[in-house]
């Protein structure tokens, strides 16, 4: 069990990045919501001024279609937050709760930091460049901080890539250095790894 929490801790900006997608879902089924609530109003309405059979049916289908998409945003706000408090649980017992928020921060600055300005023309590697950016994955616990950044395809990804990762590295080192020890980047890797053990004083 203990392995699966670490499992767990490992994967937390893989799992975080997936819960965010519940978010849009969550706006869209909301808006929908509205669409049909929208309706209902406007059949009480009309059913007032034009006299037709009809209206009671089509009503009740209003009604029928809002109640499960309420029961559908039920679950899907029960998913996302269930999953976080999960999520908080297992780093409460295996490291700190604290970690796991600058885990998620840390995520943050450095996809931000690695963002660049591209042209139009290079439309095709903009789309490598971002997809590589959102799949960087980070984590910092009590004994190590780990940051890995997958390897592009494309040479002129990877060139911007090469451009960007020593400042990333130094910004990391300026921020942690008091607490990581950070080895020195693997080039055998296949992912460009940054990576730091905690000082033991």
């Amino acid at each position: 069990m203990k392995n699966f929490y670490k499992k767990i801790i490992r994967q937390t900006t893989v799992i975080t990045d997936k819960l965010y997608y519940l978010l849009p879902l969550e706006l869209f089924l909301g808006f929908l919501w509205g669409l049909f609530l929208a309706g209902i109003w406007f059949i009480n309405q009309v059913s007032t001024i034009i006299s037709w059979d009809a209206w009671g049916q089509i009503r009740n289908n209003f009604q029928i279609g809002q109640s499960l998409l309420f029961q559908t945003i039920t679950i899907v706000t029960i998913i996302y937050l269930l999953a976080h408090t999960i999520l908080c649980i297992v780093w409460i017992k295996e490291d700190k709760f604290l970690n796991f928020i600058r885990t998620i921060n840390l995520l943050r600055i450095i996809r931000k930091q690695m963002k660049t300005k591209a042209s139009e023309s290079d439309s095709e590697i903009v789309k490598e460049y971002k997809s590589i950016v959102k799949s960087i994955r980070c984590i910092i616990t009590s004994d190590y901080i780990l940051v890995i950044i997958l390897q592009a395809k494309n040479s002129d990804v990877d060139t911007i890539l090469q451009k960007k990762l020593p400042f990333l590295y130094d910004y990391l080192i300026r921020v942690y250095r008091k607490i990581y020890i950070f080895s020195p980047t693997d080039s055998t890797s296949l992912n460009h790894i940054i990576q730091g053990t905690r000082k033991h004083n």
